[in-house]
């Protein structure tokens, strides 16, 4: 008995050497695990040395508020931002331990570091498909304003784009591709379109390593939009988020009422992002039947436009 079990032993060791060291899909998997059973000092080992850091801070009630639900996860994608850093796309269902009911599920992303050779957990938030600029020059970061730059799926680089991400079934609510037809100016207009089901369709971006230059400031977010018989909204939107991940501001235009057939127009809004402020989400937005296309959109930092170049000057720089 006792050889059999060494020989296990020896056998499971053998398999882990082959398998080699943990992906940043596998450690994050890990990492849920460890906080759903209160194993602190797993946690921790498993977080960047600022997350452990932060979350020493309220350990008592961060293991709490996570021992209250059954979170179970299904990672849909792992994507490389840097030799040490990677994008961990998955979805996450809820649920209340006690009873089983269903509290929340939706589509969340987590920034991967690897740290002294093993990936660890940096920070978790919503989906961003891509991560920082595109800078065009010195002065005038894009972002893909102007979803003139497409992936290999048709959708803009750097965003996600579909249904709302409420669960997986939302995410196909609502169809996103870029129109090279219908558009108000440069290759492309971004195209969201009702397929089904009561979500809605989004399109999101963040500043990343932009926000420092936003911080304290009254900015005016504007885009183009076009309608074909939207029943619900459509419009931008901006959030910002305070370093606990409160939210400070937000605007998504539907007091605006953009709805049913209408043509190119021009939208704007002004929006104060905090001092305090850890993360900005923008893009686009509609609710309800329909489709909608959206263009050139511009971020206005107290006379400091961020926008994508318009098609002249594109061909006027060639």
């Amino acid at each position: 008995m006792r050889k059999y079990i060494v020989a296990s032993l020896i056998l499971l060791t053998a398999c882990s050497r082959s398998h080699g060291p943990r992906t940043a899909s596998e450690t994050l998997e890990q990492y849920y695990k460890a906080v759903q059973s209160s194993d602190t000092a797993k946690t921790y080992a498993l977080s960047t040395a600022e997350r452990s850091k932060y979350l020493k801070m309220d350990a008592a009630s961060y293991f709490a508020m996570a021992y209250q639900t059954v979170d179970s996860i299904h990672i849909l994608k792992e994507r490389p931002t840097g030799d040490s850093i990677a994008e961990v796309l998955y979805t996450s269902v809820a649920y209340d331990r006690a009873s089983g009911k269903k509290l929340d599920s939706g589509l969340v992303e987590c920034t991967m570091i690897r740290e002294n050779g093993e990936w660890k957990v940096s920070e978790c938030h919503e989906p961003t498909q891509g991560r920082g600029p595109i800078p065009v020059n010195n002065k005038i970061p894009t972002l893909n304003l102007g979803f003139d730059i497409a992936d290999n799926n048709n959708k803009p680089d750097g965003w996600y784009a579909g249904g709302g991400g409420r669960s997986m079934a939302d995410t196909k609510d609502y169809s996103a591709d870029l129109d090279p037809a219908i558009k108000h100016d440069g290759k492309y207009a971004l195209h969201l379109k009702y397929v089904s089901g009561d979500g809605f369709g989004v399109a999101t971006n963040y500043l990343g390593g932009l926000l420092p230059q936003v911080r304290g400031k009254r900015i005016r977010y504007t885009g183009w939009l076009k309608t074909k018989d939207v029943g619900g909204y459509a419009g931008l939107w901006w959030r910002v988020d305070g370093p606990n991940g409160e939210m400070l501001a937000f605007n998504n235009m539907q007091d605006s009422m953009i709805r049913g057939t209408n043509d190119w127009k021009k939208y704007s809004f002004d929006i104060y992002v905090d001092k305090s402020a850890a993360n900005v989400n923008f893009g686009v937005l509609m609710d309800g039947h329909g489709e909608a296309w959206f263009d050139d959109l511009s971020i206005d930092t107290n006379g400091t436009l961020w926008r994508s170049p318009t098609q002249a000057e594109v061909v006027a720089a060639k």
